[in-house]
This record gives structure tokens, sequence and C-alpha cells, in this order.
């Protein structure tokens, strides 16, 4: 299967998001699709709020579902390969066309690299 999008955004972070968002109040419904495999939503700067005590953890955790804007279509899958030449990123299941690409993946937190913080 093969779908098109004028905008495809790798990655629902705050940067993704707020870009579907400001885009979806220009152009059409449907024109945007947000590319993340990610359940949630960690809104990381209130972490340091969470580790004064004065936050808790869940307090930082946000379904993603919820924070996609209407007309923005979420596809929950890994991005396996960018093909730039074509205006194509392949996931898993599909082939997706666009006509701009935004590559705002975030990072990656390693927890388990620090002996006992992961536990």
């Amino acid at each position: 299967m093969q779908q098109h999008f004028n905008v495809v955004i790798i990655g629902a972070g705050a940067g993704g998001i707020s870009l579907a968002a400001k885009l979806s109040r220009e152009i059409p419904a449907n024109s945007i699709a947000i590319i993340d495999p990610a359940e949630f939503h960690y809104y990381q700067p209130l972490w340091s709020i969470v580790g004064a005590g004065l936050a808790k953890m869940e307090d930082t955790k946000k379904n993603i579902k919820s924070l996609i804007p209407d007309g923005v279509k979420w596809i929950k899958n890994s991005v396996k390969e960018i093909r730039a030449n074509e205006n194509k990123v392949l996931t898993n299941s599909e082939a997706i066309q666009y006509d701009y690409l935004v590559i705002a993946p975030g990072l990656r937190l390693c927890w388990e690299k620090i002996e006992g913080l992961g536990d």
C-alpha cells in the first residue's frame, strides 16, 4: 500500500507535533502525516521538576494519539528507509510519498546505559 501526503513529519515529539499543528491551520486536512512508533509522549522539560520531587513522572506522560492535531494522520510505525531522490519513506508495512519531508525524530534515552538507573 502506498499513500501520498504534502508533508510527512518523522517524529511525534514536541517539534514534530507543534509543526504539524501550525501547518494544519494553513493547508488542507489530511495533507500531513506524522510517523512515529511510540504510544506515549513524555514532556521532558518537566523532568527536572520531577527530579526535585515537585511533580510525578506520570505527569509528563501523554498518549500520542491525544496530541495529534485534527486533520493530521498518525502513522504508528517506524521509518526503515528514506528515499529522498524518490520523495518516499518506507516503513515496515508501506511506502509513503511526500512533497516535503521533515525529520524530527528526537532522541532515544538509554537509561540502561547508566548502572542502576534502569531499575
